[in-house]
Parts: structure tokens; sequence; C-alpha cells
């Protein structure tokens, strides 16, 4: 009997699967199953930095290019909750209103930090964009307590994603730090940057009441 060596079996399962259509088409239905899973379970991917964004500028660019369209979204069905009378949830509708004040002060700081700092309108539509956001809330054509159990249910998603995007960015600002500081004896001297400070403190104060908030998304209880 011949025993392969252990990295001959994958070559093997390829072999094995091209004499089989069937079974490759099998195994990659599965493997797309799983994908679209993971995708649902934890509303999208979230991660927005990779080998392309090099420095706090970039990072900072591409954060408000995609914060600013998520942000737009809470504010868009945090309205169909306000404006819809047949949501009798009240404290839903009190969450609601808070978002939509919060987020809308946020949105019109980004825009100018955005203008500001890279001397250029913010593109609205998103084209001329690196990353496009991609959205997360399914709240159409619902009304009454079935739009309120998707604006909540989605709303919690929509948050987590904002402070996942948050810790990445300060990941990123402390990662870059440490590369750019330099330390003599006792004395360590890091770079300045006003920007960034801003976009640190602006980041922390998302994670902070955004996961307020979801505490209290998630403690609402809601009419089936």
């Amino acid at each position: 009997r011949v025993r392969l060596p252990f990295r001959h079996f994958g070559i093997c399962a390829i072999i094995a699967c091209m004499r089989k259509p069937s079974t490759l088409i099998i195994i990659a239905i599965v493997v797309i199953l799983a994908i679209i899973a993971i995708f649902i379970k934890t509303g999208g991917t979230h991660h927005f930095i990779d080998k392309s964004i090099t420095t706090p500028d970039a990072a900072t660019k591409t954060f408000i290019e995609l914060m600013v369209p998520h942000h737009q979204e809470a504010v868009r069905t945090s309205m169909q909750i306000a404006e819809d009378r047949t949501a009798e949830n009240v404290d839903v509708k009190i969450l609601s209103g808070r978002i939509i004040d919060n987020q809308t002060f946020e949105i019109i700081q980004m825009l100018n930090w955005y203008e500001e700092w890279f001397g250029m309108e913010f593109d609205l539509s998103g084209a001329s964009h690196a990353k496009k956001y991609i959205p997360m809330m399914d709240t159409a054509s619902t009304t009454g307590a079935v739009l309120e159990q998707r604006y909540v249910e989605g709303m919690i998603k929509h948050h987590k994603m904002a402070v996942e995007m948050a810790e990445e960015l300060l990941a990123f600002f402390d990662k870059t730090d440490k590369e750019r500081s330099s330390t003599d004896g006792e004395l360590t001297v890091r770079e300045s940057h006003p920007n960034v400070e801003t976009m640190r403190d602006f980041a922390k104060k998302i994670i902070e009441v955004q996961n307020k908030e979801i505490q209290q998304l998630s403690s609402l209880k809601l009419s089936k």
C-alpha cells in the first residue's frame, strides 16, 4: 500500500471533485451558505481598515465616508418610527428621537471636518468613495408593531457596527502612535496630529453613547 504525505490529500480531494462535478457543486453550495449565515449573524462585515490605509488621515477619511451614510440610515429609519402613527411604543419613539438628534448633529460635525481637513465637499452619493457603505436596516414598507420590531432588532446590529468601526479606528491610531513615537531615555516623543485627537474623542463618544443605547434597545418590551 502506498502512503501519501499529508500535503497530497488536498490535491487528491481536488482531483476527486474534478472527476465528479456534482461533488464540487455541493461543496461550493455548502461554503456559500456558511458564508451567508455568518454574514447575516454578524450584520455584515464591519472592518474598514485594510492594507490600502496606511496613515491616520486615510483612516479618518475612510471612517467619515462610511460613518456619514451609516448615521444617515439611522436617522432615516428613526424618522420612520417618529412619523408612523401606528407605532405606539412610547419608549421606542423616545429613543428614536434621541438617535435623530444625536446623529444629525454628528453628521454635521463630520461633514464640516471632512471639508476642512481634506479640502473638498463630502460626496453624499458615495460614488467617489473608495469604500461603499452597504445599508443594514430593513424597515421599508412596514408599520406599527412590525416596524418597531424590525427597527429595534436592526438598530442593535447597526449600533454594534458603529462601535466596532470606532474601536477599529482607535486601534489603528494606537498602532500608528507606537510606530511614529521615539524614546530617548525616559522621554517619549510622539508626533502631534490635531485631527487624530479630534477623531479619537469622537470615536470614544460613539462607543460610549451607542453601547448605552444598545442596552436600552435590548431592554425594550415590544408587542408581538
